[in-house]
């Protein structure tokens, strides 16, 4: 199921956060056979219990992302084949 994943980058401050909830569970509700990672920022992580469901996984990233995190980012998505972003 590894392409079949989708990720959604939020890594902004929670007012945009919230400006994106019907989005982002519009993508949720549309790919319930998906996994879902869903990368939040250290600034919203706390908010993450506005978007629940058993097919997402949160995982938290720096508002204000190094060279060598972007590099992780990168390599993560070609290891594991993901189709859709």
């Amino acid at each position: 199921m590894k392409n079949n994943n989708i990720i959604i980058f939020k890594n902004d401050a929670v007012g945009d956060l919230t400006q994106s909830l019907i989005a982002i569970n519009n993508i949720i509700n549309s790919h319930q056979n998906k996994i879902i990672e869903i990368y939040l920022s250290e600034r919203s992580e706390k908010f993450n219990f506005l978007i629940s469901n058993n097919n997402v996984i949160f995982k938290k990233l720096n508002y204000d992302l190094r060279i060598i995190e972007k590099l992780k980012l990168i390599f993560h998505l070609f290891k594991n084949n993901i189709k859709y972003i």
